[in-house]
């Protein structure tokens, strides 16, 4: 992120501050990323993607949640 972390909330996260100490990537780097393997049409499928996609701050209309299947 770009400003500081005040909980890694590690117990649930299980990401710690020394696993992002060399992290360089922010939120828009893994945004530019992510169009780059997928558009509009491709079908994305994957468990509860609600929360992963506020947290990447993007909107897909093309979902499989496993967590309703």
């Amino acid at each position: 992120p770009e400003v500081e972390i005040l909980d890694y909330n590690t117990r649930w996260s299980g990401v710690t501050k020394e696993m992002l100490e060399k992290c360089s990537k922010t939120l828009k780097n893994v945004q530019d990323d992510l169009i780059k393997l997928f558009n509009k049409d491709t079908i994305l499928i994957g468990h509860s993607l609600e929360s992963d996609f506020k947290a990447l701050k993007i909107i897909h209309k093309n979902v499989i949640d496993t967590s309703v299947v």
